[in-house]
């Protein structure tokens, strides 16, 4: 199929105007982008072959994302196709595999380390803190601003996904160390920023926290490792359910529910050991 070019511009500017994140956009611009490269004409015939072997060796999640792209997207050029699609091009459930989290003794030892290079580089504690105790996500902290962090009302204002705004207290741990860097800083000015003085990346964020957790010899680390991490400690220590999904501004119980799943899981395996 031949690509539009000013096809594609104007479909990126109908996502961006729904208020996506800048990550969806691209990703959803990026399967467009190969969809269009992939099939000779726009019809259901072609897009169903398409679906198949996007389908193969490839996991739900990706599968689910290209799909919704798909669907965004014939919205725009070609309402009836998508119609004669409806109840065929089926979009992928979520992945059920439970998420990954670091142990209290790994998340103890990342952050102690995180505390004793603070004054060589502050970026690193402030990643933990915020990912591990506040549970943002990698986005929401590389867009936090130095005016988010409200010292007297002892909050932060997180610009969550879908450009949703949530209040997260400040974590007990976290706060001495925020009351030692803000006040330094302009409001205006990015909490986290690179050598260069930019805007930190997502992948400066990931960088920064992979190198920490080598000199600690924890070797399966991400910020959303330390977003699940920041979850079930807080189920474990027997905060509501409910509250739990305010604080990670889920937009549904049943995604902080998969963080439940952990919590009884680990309680089986405590039993099982303790010969329940």
């Amino acid at each position: 199929m031949k690509t539009d070019v000013d096809l594609l511009k104007r479909f990126e500017a109908v996502l961006r105007s729904q208020k996506l994140s800048s990550m969806t956009v691209r990703a959803y611009m990026s399967a467009v982008r190969k969809f269009t490269q992939s099939i000779e004409e726009l019809n259901v015939e072609e897009i169903l072959k398409w679906a198949e072997t996007t389908a193969e060796g490839r996991k739900p999640s990706t599968v689910n994302l290209y799909y919704c792209a798909i669907r965004r997207f014939l919205e725009e050029v070609s309402p009836e196709i998508l119609l004669d699609l409806r109840n065929k091009l089926k979009v992928k459930g979520r992945s059920s595999t439970i998420p990954k989290a670091l142990s209290e003794r790994e998340f103890l030892k990342l952050w102690n380390k995180a505390v004793k290079i603070f004054d060589e580089d502050y970026r690193q504690l402030l990643i933990v803190g915020l990912a591990g105790y506040a549970g943002l996500r990698v986005s929401e902290i590389r867009s936090l601003k130095v005016g988010h962090i409200n010292l007297r009302e002892d909050h932060i204002l997180v610009n969550g996904k879908g450009r949703k705004m949530r209040i997260v207290p400040i974590p007990s741990k976290l706060k001495p160390y925020i009351f030692k860097i803000v006040p330094k800083l302009k409001e205006e000015e990015p909490l986290l920023k690179n050598l260069s003085g930019k805007p930190i990346t997502s992948h400066g964020i990931s960088y920064l926290l992979k190198n920490l957790a080598k000199k600690t010899g924890i070797k399966h680390i991400s910020p959303h490792v330390l977003r699940h991490t920041a979850a079930t400690n807080l189920l474990k220590k027997g905060v509501n359910l409910k509250i739990v999904q305010e604080f990670l501004g889920h937009s549904s119980l049943a995604t902080t529910e998969r963080y439940l799943r952990v919590t009884i899981n680990d309680m089986k395996e405590n039993l099982r050991k303790a010969g329940y």
